[in-house]
Order: C-alpha cells, then structure tokens, then sequence
C-alpha cells in the first residue's frame, strides 16, 4: 500500500495512506513510498526516489500530471508553511 510519513527526521509522528492521516495504531500493510525516513523501519518498503537516480517528484513527473503535481505541492506546502520546492 502507498504511503507518506509525517515525520521529523527522526520520529515518526503520523503516516497519511488512503486519504486518512494515522498517527497511533499505523497499517502494517504499507509497502511504497516516495523517499526512506529514519522513521521508517520496515525492509520490505520499496522507494520511488531510488529509482528515479535521486531526482525529485517534479524532475520525474509525466507532463501530463505536472500541473496537479504542482497544484498539489502548492496546496502542500501552504499547510506545512514550508516553501514548495521543499516538499
């Protein structure tokens, strides 16, 4: 199942999977996510990141999704009150 962690570097403090944020009781069925956190203990969790050569999402992103990639990252990172080419 795909996945996003919420995390600080070094805790993990929630996963977002299937629309829905966990942050107690996390799925044990997670096996696809962007990039490895420290948070992040489980061996069997295969990374996009790698397989891109270490671009990120916007280097990777097929043309045809890059203007909801960039609506979604704007959206992102107006929540997080982080800059965009952050995420």
């Amino acid at each position: 199942m795909y996945f996003q962690s919420l995390d600080d570097k070094s805790e993990c403090v929630g996963i977002y999977v299937n629309g829905k944020l966990h942050f107690d009781a996390l799925p044990t069925d997670l096996t696809k996510t962007w990039r490895h956190s420290g948070a992040i203990s489980n061996n069997d969790v295969e990374y996009a990141w790698l397989r891109s050569g270490g671009q990120n999402l916007a280097e990777v992103c097929p043309e045809e999704l890059s203007t909801q990639l960039s609506a979604n990252q704007s959206k992102s990172a107006s929540v997080l009150n982080i800059p965009a080419e952050n995420l």
